[in-house]
């Protein structure tokens, strides 16, 4: 999460295109095993079949009923985009007779409207249609009924899902909010997310004092976090030595977060990414995460690719801080994966107004240096706003380099919001509903299955408009508030019946 609420918990946290080669192959792959018959148990005698041809193109035949009860059949063909088909021009037979060769009775073909299929695991699908006035246009959930022989199909999925313990009110001394985000991370999720954006204990660590060195508020937080990290969850842990606005060195986290540098003297007002001291202090720091928290994965960076944005002149630095942490730690904990975080939408084009060629130069320094990707990803702050999500998105992602990525931040808010962010500007409208968080989620955990994610963190648990209503927060500060799976009030929304219904399958070890 951005230059916000990470900042606002620590206050309070303790208070209490076409593919490659090797991407189809996956694709085939795994829309191959999505070949066979479907129905829609409310309109039994009525059915598809959905065939995934060799060279990529989903193949549909749907047998129905014209409204005088006529058999008709409408068939489409179109490339497959994930496990999404879609045909802009269907067509109708009509004209054929039976036992009549076609040669001297041909059957006619017409276009008769569009289709979509758009499978969502081995036995689930949705099927769109939209013809004539006499058919209109709709939307039925569709069934498995058959499988091809030898093409059987696994609803295990490749990764995790997870949050970030982030209250949904102000903590109290009683622990509440938290035990009550604590206890709908355990049973919603197998991953816990520890985000760790407000500052780095820098003396501290510069001195190799371990966890027992820490500020005391310092180690009750991580304390607390451990001791409520569910049992048999797997843990990630991301910790960052730039500055949550993304422009700078962190600041000092001492008793209090986000202490500027210069309160430490000269010698670290004047320390920048490279120097020996940061470069020091910043692998002991790692080194203490990992030792106190066991992490099954760690990120060393946040959304790093954002200070070549907005300070290019500091990136070499930072280049080097990150390949010297990352390769010491590489050699201590050969099988932990480390890595740092990106903001994918700056990496696309024509979603945010950063300069693509430019953060994919910041990609590849890092791509060597890096056994995971982190993808930050938040639709609703790019040009793609709060609508559908197109599934080439996840392509284009996935296509950034074939080191495997995980999905460490997201989210899509569920309610509309109109915020002001800069005095005198007109305001940020977000146009959010329950349904669209829905079809989020569901894309989203779509293609992570597709393109073999290791996991999926959904930022915030529970909107925390109570939080912010304690705390005042400025309008830019409630940009993320409505992203909950659980609204305000603690009702869950329609997006968490997907979400569990992928908790619910096997994890693939």
């Amino acid at each position: 999460m951005h230059r916000l609420l990470v900042g606002i918990v620590s206050l309070f946290y303790l208070g209490a295109g076409s593919l490659p080669a090797a991407a189809q192959a996956s694709v085939l792959g795994r829309a191959g095993e999505l070949s066979g018959h479907w129905y829609d148990p409310e309109f039994n005698g009525q059915g598809l079949t959905f065939e995934v041809l060799e060279n990529g193109d989903g193949l549909v035949f749907w047998f129905t009923y014209d409204n005088a009860g006529n058999q008709i059949w409408i068939l489409g063909q179109g490339p497959m985009e994930g496990n999404r088909l879609e045909v802009d021009a269907a067509l109708i037979t009509s004209g054929g007779r039976f036992d009549v060769p076609s040669s001297q009775q041909a059957a006619a073909l017409e276009t008769w409207g569009s289709i979509a299929l758009d499978v969502h695991d081995c036995s689930n699908a949705s099927f769109e249609y939209s013809g004539p006035p006499d058919f209109g246009q709709g939307t039925r959930r569709m069934v498995r009924l058959s499988t091809i022989d030898g093409r059987a199909c696994s609803d295990r999925r490749p990764f995790r899902l997870g949050f970030t313990p982030f209250p949904a009110a102000v903590p109290t001394a009683d622990g509440q909010a938290l035990a009550d985000a604590y206890a709908l991370l355990r049973d919603n999720a197998d991953l816990v997310a520890h985000h760790f954006d407000d500052g780095i204990p820098w003396p501290e660590a510069l001195a190799g004092g371990g966890f027992e060195s820490y500020p005391a508020d310092l180690q009750a937080d991580w304390a607390f976090r451990r001791s409520m990290s569910p049992a048999g969850h797997q843990v990630y842990v991301a910790i960052t030595p730039i500055s949550i606005s993304r422009d700078q060195l962190a600041p000092y986290r001492g008793a209090a977060p986000d202490t500027p540098l210069d309160q430490l003297g000269p010698e670290w007002a004047n320390a920048d990414f490279d120097s020996e001291i940061v470069r020091t202090a910043f692998l002991n720091h790692a080194v203490t995460a990992i030792e106190f928290f066991r992490p099954d994965y760690l990120a060393i960076g946040i959304e790093v690719n954002l200070l070549k944005k907005l300070d290019p002149e500091r990136w070499p630095a930072y280049l080097d801080l990150h390949r010297h942490t990352w390769s010491e730690l590489r050699t201590r904990y050969p099988s932990l994966p480390i890595f740092a975080s990106i903001t994918a939408a700056d990496m696309l084009g024509g979603l945010t107004d950063a300069d693509v060629d430019q953060q994919r130069d910041a990609l590849a320094d890092l791509e060597p240096y890096m056994d995971l990707i982190g993808i930050s990803f938040y639709p609703f702050l790019s040009s793609l706003g709060t609508g559908p999500v197109p599934r080439e998105i996840f392509q284009q992602i996935d296509q950034l380099s074939t080191t495997p990525k995980a999905i460490v931040e997201t989210g899509l808010p569920a309610q509309f919001q109109s915020l002001e962010i800069d005095p005198g500007a007109p305001p940020f409208v977000i146009d959010g509903t329950p349904a669209a968080q829905q079809e989020f989620i569901r894309a989203l955990l779509t293609e992570a299955q597709r393109y073999q994610f290791r996991f999926v963190v959904n930022f915030i648990v529970q909107d925390y408009d109570a939080l912010c209503d304690a705390i005042e927060c400025l309008g830019w500060q409630r940009l993320w508030q409505d992203t909950g799976l659980w609204d305000e009030n603690g009702q869950a929304r329609p997006a968490l019946s997907v979400w569990r219904e992928h908790l619910e399958r096997e994890v693939v070890k």
